[in-house]
């Protein structure tokens, strides 16, 4: 969990007591007195019980002076750190608070490719897609892939996506991507780069692309897009076929997904926040500091996930957590969870105008937490 920084009280001196002060002090005075008499029995001496109170007076006048002055200067100290530690925090929450727009969104999945169809699935209006029977167990196929082999299948769903990106967003984007992050197996990376160079020319792909490492990756897109207007955009995608197994509790899926990152777009991500279970701090505190770091007076009306039967704390996350529950639509997605429900997220927040919250498996943690919002709002 990405929690503010804590730092420790400033341990501030307690305030002297006047009434205390002053028993004590006249009581070493007369102390003092009464010592110097016994001392100085002639008519002479007098004056040196004078003088001797009257220092001891100064003594415990300059003592007192000290002990205000020690105070005054703890209490400096103690609004210094405190006004400290408030910068500290307003500067973890500048940074924390950053956001990067997704100005483009493709997605396939069995349920289809196309912007009417995922409209329809977050309604719950689309009828969940058909499972098919395979050598060891059932699954949900993308129409159009014919490919048995797991592999062979993401290598036609990468040449796939590249063909939808284009087919939704024109001949050429107005700006080529800069860098370019990968989920799913180099071979179908390698059918992707040839398609986009197919399609592209002029696009430069790089042979090796950069991993997609979940709300790491969020967060060093929320770094790079959030803190200066930065032309460039970042291309990020991905392909999964899973195979089934006879063991699973839902049938194995697949899908593909496409996102180009920059400054601006049609939406706005934060870089979301993780859970740990294990953590004293509950989910319902990660969902709580997600709307504050999206800028939210109140909870989004919609969350796009897929069911954790294992985390009984979802029921109490404080977001709409059964609504938009995506599994009888995808069945299994794999590595590529995170992208499918931010990507739903962002089509939900662009087509009603509205934030849209996301669960979803993280590679470093059990959940990650976020927020797409329409871009400028």
């Amino acid at each position: 969990m990405r929690k503010i920084p804590e730092f420790p009280r400033y341990r501030m001196a307690k305030p002297p007591v006047s009434s205390r002060w002053l028993a004590t002090c006249a009581a070493i005075i007369l102390m003092s007195g009464a010592i110097a008499v016994v001392l100085n029995k002639s008519a002479a001496g007098s004056g040196v019980v004078l003088m001797s109170m009257a220092g001891i007076a100064a003594l415990c006048g300059l003592a007192w002076l000290l002990r205000v002055l020690y105070f005054r200067l703890s209490v400096h100290h103690a609004c210094t750190w405190s006004d400290e530690v408030e910068r500290e925090h307003a500067r973890w929450w500048a940074i924390h608070q950053r956001q990067f727009a997704l100005n483009a969104v493709v997605l396939i999945g069995p349920s289809g490719a196309e912007l009417s169809d995922w409209l329809r699935v977050i309604e719950r209006e689309h009828p969940a897609p058909p499972l098919r029977q395979e050598a060891s167990g059932k699954a949900r196929r993308i129409p159009g892939v014919f490919a048995t082999d797991p592999g062979e299948r993401e290598k036609q769903l990468a040449q796939m996506l590249v063909l939808q990106w284009k087919k939704q967003h024109g001949d050429a984007p107005a700006v080529y991507p800069e860098k370019f992050f990968w989920l799913g197996n180099l071979d179908a990376w390698s059918a992707f780069a040839a398609q986009l160079n197919h399609c592209f020319p002029k696009m430069q792909v790089p042979a090796q692309p950069e991993a997609w490492q979940g709300a790491k990756t969020l967060a060093l897109f929320a770094d790079i897009f959030g803190d200066v207007d930065r032309p460039e955009l970042y291309l990020i995608a991905g392909c999964r076929a899973l195979s089934p197994s006879c063991d699973a509790d839902r049938p194995a899926g697949e899908c593909a997904v496409l996102w180009l990152a920059g400054c601006r777009g049609d939406v706005l991500l934060s870089r979301g926040e993780v859970f740990e279970p294990a953590e004293a701090e509950s989910l319902r505190d990660v969902t709580l500091r997600a709307e504050m770091q999206s800028g939210l007076a109140a909870s989004p009306d919609r969350c796009m996930l897929f069911s954790h039967p294992e985390l009984a704390e979802l029921a109490e996350c404080g977001w709409n957590a059964t609504h938009n529950i995506q599994d009888d639509y995808w069945g299994i997605p794999g590595e590529l969870e995170a992208l499918v429900v931010i990507s739903l997220a962002a089509i939900s927040a662009k087509s009603e105008a509205n934030p849209c919250g996301w669960i979803a498996s993280d590679p470093q943690c059990p959940l990650a937490v976020g927020v797409v919002k329409p871009y400028g709002k």
